[in-house]
């Protein structure tokens, strides 16, 4: 596990965002008094235990698990976690305080951090169609043989960004809410 600050100019900060309901409430998490990172396996235990700590000192931890964290979780899919992976494992901040905004106030604070906007270019998918379908049919077969009930089947779309993250969350939430 490893304590860090992510941004030396900004603190990390996490939103939980309601932008469907009209009186929806977001709650936003700013000045993480310790930010927990875990991106290796044997440091899984000592993560959660210290979240589980924090929870018993009134702090709100608030952040992700990441979804090969599963893998982990089951000791016969332990074998199959992916060895290279960019993202930690558990990414999760210890705050002191939580606020919650309202519509209002939630459009003001995302106007706020959104200046300077933000570009994405060179656009590509990771999987062509040709891949995609036959991944597809794939699930279908695992499917229809009772070796799943569902299958997410994804795939990631590439873009070198620049510019403020909260510009293009911005972007994201207005064109697709959540």
């Amino acid at each position: 596990m490893t304590k860090i600050a992510e941004r030396p100019d900004e603190s990390p900060f996490v939103l939980l965002d309601d932008s469907l309901a009209a009186d929806g409430v977001s709650y936003l998490f700013t000045s993480p008094v310790e930010v927990l990172r875990c991106d290796r396996p044997e440091d899984v235990e000592e993560t959660i235990a210290r979240i589980s700590d924090a929870g018993k000192e009134g702090l709100h931890a608030a952040g992700f698990l990441a979804y090969e964290l599963g893998y982990l979780m089951e000791p016969k899919l332990a074998p199959l976690l992916p060895p290279a992976r960019e993202a930690p494992l558990i990414w999760m901040g210890l705050f002191e305080d939580v606020a919650r905004l309202d519509r209002a106030d939630i459009a003001e604070w995302l106007a706020a951090r959104a200046g300077g906007g933000h570009s994405l270019t060179a656009p590509s998918l990771s999987m062509d169609e040709d891949r995609y379908l036959e991944a597809f049919h794939r699930v279908k077969d695992y499917i229809a043989a009772g070796d799943a009930y569902q299958i997410n089947l994804t795939f990631k779309y590439h873009f070198n960004f620049s510019g403020e993250p909260v510009s293009l969350y911005s972007e994201l939430r207005q064109k697709q809410a959540v």
